[in-house]
């Protein structure tokens, strides 16, 4: 059985947006002391300032997902996508 290793992973959608590997590392470190930071706040937080942290947390993931989309649109261009559906026949 081949061992395939897939492309789609955070970091190599990044580099496909044309950001170097230290470029990447750090976007990636960044996010996650983002996230964390916004965790420790929710500890001793009032209602509002919960929901303000939340909105934010909620607002990195959503700027992550858009560039996870656009990387993976300049990764498929790059190279072949492989197709693992049957193609229907014409008829």
């Amino acid at each position: 059985m081949a061992c395939l290793h897939g492309q789609d992973h955070i970091h190599h959608r990044f580099e496909a947006l044309g950001l170097t590997r230290t470029e990447t590392v750090l976007l990636i470190f960044f996010i996650a002391a983002t996230l964390g930071l916004s965790a420790m706040l929710l500890k001793d937080a009032t209602k509002h300032e919960a929901a303000l942290v939340l909105i934010q947390a909620g607002c990195v993931l959503a700027i992550i997902a858009v560039l996870e989309g656009v990387a993976r649109g300049r990764a498929g261009e790059s190279r072949p996508r492989l197709r693992w559906t049957r193609r229907r026949r014409r008829v």
